[in-house]
Parts: structure tokens; sequence; C-alpha cells
């Protein structure tokens, strides 16, 4: 009886430990090909593509609510992530400043580079 409620207890916690958010509706305007990042308090949608010429990537950040633009500019890939591999990215979330990756690079925002917001 006690292994049946220690067993129990352990399947609860595993599940509750590895809950997964689905994204919400993709609010009107917003490219199909941007990619969910967030969690249960919300999140963004988020674009980016490789421009050869700067070398750096342009993003584009879009609210998960209403679709609009929260921020788009050129921006520096810092971390294991090279910005030519875009492609790859998995987005983690947004900080209203930085883009977080999957894989702990973070996407700045390029010096001198305008953000809109």
């Amino acid at each position: 009886m006690r292994n049946a409620a220690v067993s129990s207890l352990v399947a609860l916690c595993l599940v509750g430990c590895h809950s997964h958010v689905s994204p919400p509706p993709r609010p009107h305007g917003v490219p199909a090909d941007a990619v969910w990042a967030g969690g249960e308090d919300g999140g963004s949608f988020i674009r980016c593509t490789f421009d050869s010429t700067s070398a750096l990537d342009r993003c584009s950040v879009f609210n998960d609510r209403n679709g609009q633009l929260d921020a788009q500019g050129k921006y520096e890939t810092k971390g294991k992530s090279k910005p030519q591999d875009v492609a790859r990215f998995v987005y983690s979330g947004f900080d209203g400043h930085q883009i977080y990756l999957a894989d702990g690079s973070i996407l700045v925002p390029r010096a001198g580079a305008e953000v809109q917001r």
C-alpha cells in the first residue's frame, strides 16, 4: 500500500513538472512563419531572417494576444548559435528587449540599429 502511494505521488510530480504550454491562436496580421515562444503567463510570436549584407538577423516580435508589433530591427547573436543558423533557432522567449534561444544564446538589438517599439 505504501509503495502504491509513493508511486502515485512520484507520477503526479513528474506530470506536473513537465507541463507543456500550447501556443495561443495566431492573431490576425502575425506572419504564418512567426514562431510562438512563451509560457503560462504569455509570450510572443517571433520571426527572424538572416541579413547577409549586415551578417545580422532581422527580427520582428509580435504580441501574442493582439498581434501588435512589439519590436523590429537587426539583432546580434551572442552565444553558441550563429546568425546564419536562423532557420534552426528554437526561441524560448522575449523580455521586451532581447530574444532568448533554447540553447542559451541571446539575440541582442544591434547597437546603433534602431529597434522599433
